[in-house]
């Protein structure tokens, strides 16, 4: 880190510290070695009890004049707390297939698909950090905060509100109408419900509801927890969306096979497709595959078709295929470099075809060729050059 960035480390931790004796859940799991559980404020399976559920005459109307009927409060409080523990236990999965024990292909996908980098990436910042970390990369780190959030979930100090108001929730400056629900933490933790929430109940479209509440729950996270400054040192410095709260609901929801909301996936920027895989150290002048290929080709099949199993399977292959700079004339190195997508297109294919043939046919491939343009290693030396005749598969999801 820059000592800029350090700088707002430290004022991060005096935030942190300032903030830690106005919530139920400072104590929480931390990032960092040596903290304690959190306390409950309901027993356990209650996520909103009677008097953290305020839905006055007046704001029970307005929700029965969105839905078209009245309904006890209780009900209405039922719903949120159904809600909420069904994103407790789908934050737990998510964050489950993230333990370095339990990671299969189809969590590395799912993981890929919404950050935009492989779970066991280790981010260079992590060695500023002072302290004994839990996390040894970044799979690691988006799990402790899934499980926060569902802690914080669980726990039942949230004070829910069943219609949004910005005296309730001072951050939630929109009219209720513009939001699923909304948050404030500021002294204590707060969500606010929007009429879509409602209208999305009734019609039994409940996972957006669902993943809005995580979603939300996030938001303390990044705020009380870590702190909104040290996400956008994190964000900026890897230039990957890990204090972006649709993203991680992105990958629970992928994890869980489970339709995210479009608005959701929309927002969860800056990632696209799956960081690229390598193939390097092609024979000077040709595009066979060899033998130190087959494991990344193996590896490569096994997460298109374990995508499947998730609701961001790859649809499309991106392969471009590259030289060095001294292997032929210009025109004839483009031509090379395709004949090297085209081997491994050729390769993935039959792997995954020998995976399930069914998927070999589903999935698009799209081969193209840079020559020796964009090179990544020098060219005047040996080993710069065989990195440069490589070719780079990039997986993107449907």
């Amino acid at each position: 880190m820059t000592s800029a960035e350090l700088e707002l480390e430290t004022e991060l931790e005096d935030l942190m510290g300032a903030l830690g004796g106005s919530h139920p859940e400072s104590e929480d799991e931390s990032e960092f070695e040596g903290a304690a559980q959190p306390p409950r404020c309901t027993p356990v399976g209650t996520q909103v009890s009677a008097n953290h559920f305020t839905c006055t005459p007046i704001e029970q109307a307005l929700v029965a004049t969105t839905l078209g009927k009245g309904f006890p409060v209780a009900a209405l409080r039922e719903v949120v707390n159904s809600s909420a523990a069904r994103a407790v236990m789908l934050a737990g999965t998510a964050a489950s297939s993230l333990d370095i024990a339990n990671r299969t292909a189809a969590s590395r996908i799912a993981f890929c698909s919404s950050f935009g980098v492989l779970p066991d990436f280790v981010p260079a910042w992590r060695a500023t950090l002072p302290g004994p970390m839990k996390w040894r990369d970044l799979g690691e780190l988006i799990a402790i905060r899934l499980r926060k959030a569902a802690a914080i979930l669980d726990g039942g100090c949230i004070r829910y509100f069943c219609w949004g108001n910005k005296v309730y929730c001072p951050d939630c400056t929109d009219p209720p109408q513009k939001y699923v629900a909304c948050s404030s933490f500021k002294g204590r933790y707060v969500i606010c419900i929007g009429p879509s929430f409602w209208k999305s109940w009734l019609a039994r479209n409940e996972t957006g509801n669902d993943l809005t509440l995580l979603h939300e729950c996030l938001h303390i996270v990044f705020q009380s927890f870590v702190g909104d400054v040290f996400h956008d040192i994190q964000q900026t410095v890897l230039n990957r969306p890990i204090g972006n709260a649709y993203c991680y609901t992105k990958f629970v929801a992928c994890i869980n096979r489970l339709p995210a909301p479009r608005w959701m996936l929309q927002r969860c920027t800056a990632t696209g497709p799956c960081a690229p895989m390598t193939l390097d150290n092609f024979r000077f002048g040709g595009e066979e595959l060899r033998p130190q290929h087959t494991p990344l080709i193996n590896q490569i099949a096994l997460m298109a078709a374990a995508s499947r199993d998730t609701s961001c399977p790859v649809g499309t292959i991106l392969v471009k295929g590259f030289t060095d700079s001294v292997e032929h004339t210009v025109g004839y190195n483009v031509v090379l470099g395709l004949r090297r997508a085209l081997s491994v297109k050729d390769g993935i294919t039959a792997a995954i075809r020998a995976l399930d043939p069914a998927i070999a046919a589903a999935v698009i491939f799209v081969p193209t060729t840079f020559g020796a343009a964009q090179p990544v290693g020098p060219n005047a030396t040996p080993a710069g050059r065989a990195k440069n005749r490589r070719v780079e598969v990039t997986l993107q999801p449907i």
